[in-house]
């Protein structure tokens, strides 16, 4: 089988004799038969050097950070990531050589750091001490150094590069360097109490220094260092800073760089445990905040707050030439621990990449970036996303991915012009979390997102006399068929043409987001296809082992010619924009061969079309559905993918995002009434309510939470909680319904994301005159299958009381009310009428019952009701004629008097009671309303 080659690299052989993908010149594989008889280099290549401070001599080192961790009472794991010149003169192991394919390091080698003043003369002693100018690791007060020797985990052969980490474990004397006493002024010491002498406590210092610089400004020293302290009574671990090797900036148009650090003890280790302080409790265990401060070269300054897990560093406009090398040391302290990390800033004199056109993670260039994501749900991709236009040169994203725990190396979207992994499994997503991945997406529909093949038929393979064998898996053939909607033909695809049998066709679809992409959220199904092979079926197993998966449809069916599948993956490197079957300028060849039973040979060719990627586009997909006790942080930029060396690399701005996966909130509920709210008897009482989901990242589409209600009746003294537990929680007439007033279905509030509204209504009838209690909303969101199984309700339910109040003797008078209505309602025969507003009222001894109209004849609009004094005093007898008010039927109609309240008045029962009922029964009765 043969395989499309990429740029010129070794043609490595895998499984079964079949050609690895020469991607994969990156992969090298240790390939050290390329350096005659494993001999080391003799030489280091010269290096262009812009500054040319130091003549004749080529700067090795680039940047570095340090960080640590505790692993007992005194000892302390300090890890040193650190980015040098790979063509440089590093003890060479002279038995085997450098494994590289070009002789010098690769992934997985060790390289043992050495100065400047080592390097010329082999024969010396390269071990690092305190010698002037040599690198070394010293523990100051601590009278200890190490040899520094670091792991590859990522080169480039053109940039010439290579990035590893070192970790050195030191055990002190003490767990502190020194110490002081203190006086407390509440502090009275016991010794007979065994109580101590209060101290403060001070951090040893570690640093990480040497000689020389690659690049350097004149006037400065070559030399670099950058140091951490370490107090190991106070901290558990140190933070780590997180930012890619390297960073580069356009004179004409400085922008902000993005940085971020995590505790490497993960975020039980954002502690102080003493608080700097023995034998002082008050201070002990008290939350380790972190501040930033950034020098070098240049006035650099942080943007906003530093005291931040991320922070942005402003970098002032400069008049630099281009090719100026600025330096930067960021130093992050959280609590006593400080670490350092110092980086090279390379300047151009003008940017290639388009500023007004780029999303970086939907984050803004000028403020840290952070953001959570809810157990179960996705980021979502139409707003995390990155995009950065360049020149017509063809771009990839760079990154690092870290957490509190570990740290990735720098790591692409591809292996174009770097080199981050010896397994092809790994190319893809590389130290992305788990379950997440880099996909490229097309809102208008330009790159392939799926394949597919048709079988048809014509009179040559369906004459029943022709002797032709049946499809091995019994497929039908149609003479025609319709495609699938969104499908293609791809043209002279029949590969069975030369061979006879079924007649092929190779389909491939172009899917891609409805409109602007924000109604969707998954968008694995717009995911490109990223590579496209050819397997016999022997080979289907390698290409599945590495990721890649099969189209289950042999191109050479019913021709005897053998087995040949297409393999594809969606990964994280360039698009396909298009598959051919003949040769095309542009187009990279895919072949295979197989050989039938009988001896028959069969072949493909296919023709693939990448993506240039002058616009870098890369979605996250991420849907966590496992709890991750430490935050994430993705460090991303994009680079132009081939630079002569890394003096003339060229990258766009430096985007961190801190990334942390909760678990689900409950949504919140909120009422818009002052409380107690007092509802009136016949009235409809009606309060808006909003909920509002919490369960981040949202959307305008987000599924509508449940809802249930209860009332609570409290009584004197009595709290909500105990009204509770003596209550059954049903108020008869209370119901909720949405924003239209009408259906039991919440109402979207327009634009809001997550956001829901409804009304709570309820009629208090004469029976519920008096009532208060609360009124408790309670909005539940469905659990998510990823939340973990003992997950409280609390994390998916929410509940709201609002106090409410039922006014006594106040009945509201609805325009339909008559008197005898209102009469039966209150178990009585006669009423008082009251001017307006204060329609009527029950003469109860101690007691009034006032009826409220909010329908006063127009135009008078309604006053508030309000009790109005007035001299003149009514009483009526709605069950019989009265002079007063002829033919009186409705209240509304007919309350044009005034009366006075004044002092409750009580009528005759000879004039007010009907017949049948005696004065004493009809007492009687009316003391029900009493209280």
């Amino acid at each position: 089988m043969g395989r499309r080659m990429g740029r010129v690299g070794p043609r490595l052989l895998g499984a079964e004799g079949h050609m690895l993908p020469a991607v994969m010149k990156g992969l090298m594989l240790m390939l050290a038969a390329a350096v005659a008889d494993g001999a080391c280099p003799t030489f280091t290549s010269p290096f262009f050097n812009k500054i040319d401070s130091l003549t004749g001599i080529n700067g090795h080192f680039i940047s570095a950070s340090m960080s640590w961790k505790r692993i007992s009472e005194r000892t302390a794991q300090f890890e040193i990531w650190s980015t040098w010149r790979r063509k440089y003169g590093w003890p060479c192991p002279t038995d085997s050589g450098f494994q590289g394919e070009d002789g010098w390091p690769v992934i997985g080698e060790k390289l043992s750091v050495v100065g400047l003043s080592r390097a010329a003369d082999a024969s010396k002693d390269v071990t690092i001490k305190f010698y002037t100018g040599d690198v070394l690791m010293s523990l100051k007060g601590d009278g200890a150094s190490y040899d520094v020797e670091f792991l590859i985990t990522s080169y480039s052969v053109e940039e010439d590069w290579v990035m590893g980490v070192t970790y050195v474990t030191h055990t002190y004397q003490q767990p502190f360097g020194s110490f002081t006493p203190f006086y407390p002024s509440s502090y009275l010491a016991d010794p007979a109490m065994g109580m101590m002498q209060p101290v403060h406590t001070y951090p040893w210092t570690a640093y990480f220094a040497g000689c020389c610089r690659q690049w350097y400004r004149e006037g400065t020293s070559p030399e670099f260092y950058v140091e951490t302290k370490v107090d190991l009574s106070n901290h558990l671990s140190s933070a780590r800073i997180v930012s890619l090797p390297f960073l580069s900036n356009a004179d004409e148009n400085p922008r902000p760089i993005s940085m971020c650090a995590l505790p490497v003890g993960g975020k039980m280790a954002q502690v102080e445990l003493t608080g700097s302080t023995l034998y002082w409790p008050s201070d002990d265990n008290r939350p380790a905040t972190f501040t930033w401060t950034v020098t070098g070269t240049l006035d650099f300054s942080v943007v906003g707050p530093a005291d931040k897990n991320c922070v942005v560093i402003h970098v002032p406009a400069s008049s630099a030439a281009n090719g100026t090398a600025n330096y930067l040391t960021v130093e992050c302290k959280m609590g006593t621990s400080t670490v350092q990390g110092t980086y090279p800033l390379l300047m151009h004199d003008k940017s290639k990449f388009v500023p007004s056109n780029r999303n970086l993670f939907g984050c803004s260039e000028s403020a840290a970036c952070g953001l959570n994501v809810t157990l179960g749900k996705f980021l979502l991709p139409y707003k995390f996303y990155w995009h950065e236009v360049g020149d017509s040169n063809k771009l990839e994203g760079r990154y690092i991915v870290a957490s509190g725990m570990t740290s990735g190396a720098l790591v692409a979207t591809g292996q174009e012009g770097m080199n981050f992994t010896t397994s092809l499994s790994m190319v893809d997503n590389a130290d992305l979390p788990a379950g997440s991945r880099l996909i490229s997406a097309s809102l208008a529909g330009m790159f392939v997102t799926g394949l597919d093949v048709q079988y048809l038929t014509n009179e040559a393979n369906s004459d029943p006399l022709a002797k032709l064998p049946i499809s091995s898996v019994q497929r039908d053939y149609f003479s025609s068929t319709a495609l699938p909607a969104g499908w293609q033909v791809v043209p002279d695809s029949n590969f069975n043409g030369a061979n006879g049998g079924a007649i092929v066709q190779l389909l491939v679809q172009r899917e891609k987001p409805m409109g602007d992409g924000s109604q969707d959220l998954d968008y694995s199904k717009f995911a490109a296809i990223t590579d496209i092979q050819l397997a016999t079926a022997s080979q289907v197993a390698y290409w599945t082992s590495i990721g890649y998966s099969k189209l289950d449809k042999n191109l050479l069916d019913q021709s005897q010619s053998g087995e040949i599948y297409i393999m594809y993956k969606r990964g994280s490197g360039p698009p396909v924009v298009d598959v051919s079957a003949t040769p095309s300028s542009g187009y990279v060849n895919v072949t295979a061969s197989s050989q039938g039973p009988g001896g028959k040979v069969g072949r493909v060719n296919l023709y693939v079309k990448f993506y240039n990627e002058s616009i870098l586009q890369r979605y996250l997909l991420w849907k966590p559905c496992d709890r991750v006790e430490s935050s994430t942080v993705l460090c991303f930029s994009s680079f132009y993918s081939k630079a002569s060396n890394a003096y003339h690399i060229e990258q766009g701005p430096q985007q961190c995002v801190k990334l942390d996966v909760v678990r689900s909130k409950p949504p919140v509920v909120s009422t818009m009434a002052a409380e107690p709210y007092h509802a009136m008897m016949g009235k409809l009482a009606e309060i808006e309510f909003h909920v509002q989901r919490q369960d981040l990242p949202l959307t305008l589409t987000e599924d509508f939470p449940s809802m249930e209600l209860a009332a609570y009746l409290t009584r004197p003294g009595e709290t909500l909680e105990q009204a509770k537990a003596n209550s059954t929680g049903v108020l008869p007439g209370l119901r909720w319904v949405g924003g239209d007033k009408t259906t039991s279905q919440l109402s979207r509030i327009n634009q809001v994301e997550g956001g829901f509204h409804g009304f709570l209504q309820w009629t208090p009838s004469p029976a519920q005159g008096g009532w208060q209690g609360f009124v408790c909303l309670t909005a539940c969101i469905a659990p998510s299958p990823c939340s973990p199984a003992d997950a409280p309700a609390s994390d998916f339910c929410s509940e709201h009381c609002v106090q409410v109040v039922v006014d006594k003797c106040i009945w509201y008078l609805n325009e339909e009310d008559s008197f005898e209505e209102i009469a039966k309602k209150f178990r009585t025969d006669w009423l008082l009428v009251r001017r307006t507003l204060v329609a009527a009222c029950v003469a109860l001894t101690e007691l009034s019952l006032s009826l409220y109209s909010l329908y006063p004849p127009p135009p008078l609009p309604p006053p508030p009701p309000v009790l109005l004094s007035l001299p003149q005093l009514w009483h009526l007898n709605p069950m019989t004629a009265n002079s007063a008010f002829p033919a009186m039927q409705r209240l509304h109609d007919a309350v044009t008097a005034t009366t006075n309240i004044g002092r409750l008045y009580k009528p005759r029962w000879d004039d007010t009671v009907r017949g049948g009922r005696g004065g004493e029964e009809r007492r009687g009765a009316n003391r029900k309303f009493q209280g």
